[in-house]
């Protein structure tokens, strides 16, 4: 089935919609699987699940005994692979239904590692300087909703993590509307945002060839065929000045220590 009519519906709404709890709390408990916290296909979001643990097990590694801050952790798909990793996880999240459904379904191999949290960037009480990487996947390009919330949250999470410690952002960056969450500043208003808090940009890439993902990620096409498609698309990304065609842009900065 195509599910069109469910992408249009929110991105019309999506300025009333995104920021609430309750958007994500009914998500969680209408859909299964990935689609609680990703997209509406689940055979993409197995692709896409597997290419975001490649990138995070190849960018801040190793995470073996590291301290991990995961910003919008839903029902905790990257929080296990983290713990499963040697890491000590704290997952954040605005919806107490994803962190209820997170809990219920923590693995007795990371049990112990992972602390999962119900709350707010902007008013959460963290330590400072307390975390070795923080990381945001498609979850700061809805909560960053004006300018003010931009430049605070920027400066939240460099505050947060530790001099010399990583930031690894997976994030939908556009201006385009149609293609944006809701946060629509340019790329490079990112990176500049970060340097001025101290945190320089190290590697810069991007994944979901958007052209392929509008479709795949709203058809229930078989895995066989979903996953050669998505393989293709990574593939043509790779070609040169072909990453403006990433729906999402893969930002790793490094803070500068004191």
């Amino acid at each position: 089935m195509i599910r069109f009519t469910e992408l249009i519906k929110d991105r019309l709404k999506k300025y009333e919609l995104y920021n609430k709890k309750e958007y994500w709390d009914k998500r969680t408990l209408q859909r299964k699987g990935l689609a609680r916290s990703m997209w509406s296909s689940n055979n993409y979001n197995s692709c896409l699940d597997a290419l975001e643990k490649k990138i995070i097990y190849n960018y801040p590694a190793p995470l073996d005994g590291l301290i991990v801050l995961d910003l919008g952790c839903g029902i905790g798909r990257i929080s296990t692979y983290l713990a499963s990793c040697g890491a000590h996880v704290t997952g954040l999240d605005i919806s107490p239904a994803t962190i209820k459904a997170a809990e219920r379904e923590i693995l007795p191999n990371v049990k112990g590692k992972i602390q999962y949290i119900s709350g707010d960037l902007f008013t959460k009480e963290l330590q400072k300087e307390s975390f070795d990487i923080v990381l945001g996947i498609a979850m700061l390009t809805i909560i960053f909703s004006n300018k003010e919330r931009f430049e605070k949250g920027i400066e939240r999470i460099c505050q947060l993590t530790k001099p010399g410690g990583k930031i690894l952002l997976i994030e939908p960056i556009h201006s385009i509307w149609f293609l944006k969450r809701i946060c629509g500043f340019k790329l490079q208003r990112w990176i500049l945002e970060f340097e001025k808090n101290g945190a320089m940009l190290s590697n810069r890439t991007g994944l979901a060839f958007y052209p392929f993902r509008i479709f795949l990620a709203f058809l229930n096409l078989p895995l066989v065929i979903t996953k050669p498609l998505f393989l293709i698309g990574e593939f043509i990304l790779k070609l040169p000045f072909m990453d403006w065609f990433s729906d999402y842009k893969v930002l790793l900065f490094r803070k500068k220590n004191n």
